[in-house]
């Protein structure tokens, strides 16, 4: 059985559905489902337009009830509204700089990747040189990323061996400062 609050929240209006249950069948308290649709309002605002997602945010919610639910069974928890609002945030902070890490990366990309015979070393190395370019060019200023996004386009040059030269051109040695 789960419960449900038929009050809508977020831009979509989205329902918050409350399982009973965690996702190993135990019990979950009560009393954090009831604190969770409380609070709904203010979680489903915090941090939102980052996360993008109504459902992402009731899918954290979830996860924070089970969690605090589990805690509650070993230690007295004395403010369940604080303790599940301390718990959400910090799974949505997780969450966030979690997919912070991730880099889109284009189908060409990935195809020679696939196609490459090397080792998974050198396949790691091209991973992690797009992050890093992807870092360098996010503390560019604007017109500096245009810059560098057009001569890369242009050239069809790899990142290491175009962007410190061109940054030198571009006469952004304080930026580059920043890259070291």
């Amino acid at each position: 059985m789960s419960s449900v609050n038929h009050t809508t929240y977020g831009p979509s209006r989205y329902t918050l559905w409350i399982a009973d249950r965690d996702e190993s069948g135990s019990p979950v308290d009560p009393t954090f489902v009831s604190a969770a649709y409380d609070l709904a309002p203010r979680l489903f605002s915090y941090r939102q337009e980052e996360i993008g997602c109504e459902s992402v945010t009731a899918t954290l919610i979830q996860a924070s009830v089970n969690a605090a639910s589990r805690a509650a069974h070993s230690v007295a928890i004395e403010n369940p509204f604080g303790y599940l609002l301390t718990v959400f945030t910090r799974k949505v902070d997780r969450f966030l700089s979690r997919s912070q890490t991730e880099v889109p990366v284009e189908d060409e990309f990935l195809e020679d990747v696939a196609s490459r015979q090397e080792r998974a070393a050198a396949v790691a190395t091209l991973l992690h040189n797009r992050i890093l370019a992807e870092r360098a060019l996010s503390m560019m200023s604007p017109e500096v990323q245009e810059l560098c996004n057009l001569h890369i386009i242009a050239v069809g040059m790899s990142f290491e061996s175009y962007i410190q030269p061109a940054l030198r051109e571009a006469n952004v040695a304080g930026e580059l400062d920043l890259l070291e």
